[in-house]
C-alpha cells in the first residue's frame, strides 16, 4: 500500500480534476469530454473519407470549419457592426474605508458604469 500511495494520489487528482471539469462544462451548457471526443473522432473520420486533408480554420459562429482563412474574414466584415458609445453617462460612485490595528484609515473608491448610451452607424455601402 505505502509503496502505490503516491500513484492512488496522483490518480485521485486527475479524477477530481475531471469531475469538476465536467461538472463546470455541464453548468455552462457546453458538451461533456466525451462527447466533445467523439465528435472530433466523427469529424476526422469523415474528413478521410471525403480525401480532403487541407488546412481547415475553425469558424466559431457556425461551430463547423471554414474551407478557407479568407472566408472567416469576408465573413467577419460582413456581419461586423460599428459603434459608437459614450460609457460614463451613468455610474457610481462607492467609498469604503477600513480601519487597520494601528489605527490607519484606508479608503477605497469603487466606481461602475450603470448605462452606456450607443448610436449605430449604418454604412449602406
Amino acid at each position: 500500500m505505502f509503496i502505490f500511495w503516491p500513484q492512488i494520489t496522483r490518480w485521485i487528482h486527475r479524477f477530481m480534476a475531471r469531475r469538476a471539469e465536467d461538472m463546470v462544462r455541464k453548468m455552462a451548457g457546453m458538451p461533456s469530454r466525451k462527447e466533445e471526443e467523439r465528435r472530433r473522432k466523427q469529424q476526422e473520420k469523415q474528413q478521410r473519407a471525403s480525401g480532403s486533408r487541407s488546412n481547415y480554420s475553425r469558424d466559431p459562429r457556425s461551430g463547423g470549419y471554414a474551407a478557407n482563412p479568407e472566408e472567416v474574414v469576408r465573413n467577419m466584415q460582413q456581419y461586423a457592426e460599428d459603434v459608437e458609445f459614450v460609457e460614463t453617462k451613468e455610474y457610481s460612485e462607492t467609498e469604503i474605508r477600513e480601519d487597520d490595528t494601528k489605527g490607519n484609515q484606508r479608503i477605497y473608491r469603487e466606481s461602475q458604469v450603470s448605462d452606456v448610451e450607443f448610436i449605430e452607424i449604418k454604412d449602406n455601402g
